[in-house]
């Protein structure tokens, strides 16, 4: 009766062994998954680095952009007054030169 209980351990300590190999196996499989996740990581921080670096570079671009079109539309605005002055001088002549 031993020998049958020896012989029936023996195998479940064999299949124990079978699971224990896929177990490592599967965890090979997963550092190298790992280390492949990790290079691609790498990559994707590289890229978004590189991203934010242009972003910023075109913030400071469309600040000096829109340093320039305020600047141009005060002049608009100033210029626009100056129209307005010289148009109502010209209707003012009309007017004289329509009276006579």
């Amino acid at each position: 009766m031993a020998t049958d209980e020896y012989y029936e351990f023996g195998q479940k300590f064999d299949i124990g062994l079978d699971y224990l190999e896929e177990i490592k196996t599967g965890t090979g499989v997963v550092k190298t998954t790992l280390g492949d996740m990790n290079g691609t990581l790498n990559s994707i921080d590289n890229t978004l680095k590189s991203f934010v670096l242009r972003q910023d570079e075109h913030n400071q671009w469309m600040k000096e952009h829109i340093q320039r079109m305020d600047e141009h539309n005060q002049w608009m605005k100033e210029h626009n007054q100056r129209m307005d002055e010289h148009n109502q001088r010209l209707e003012n002549i009309l007017v004289k030169l329509a009276e006579k």
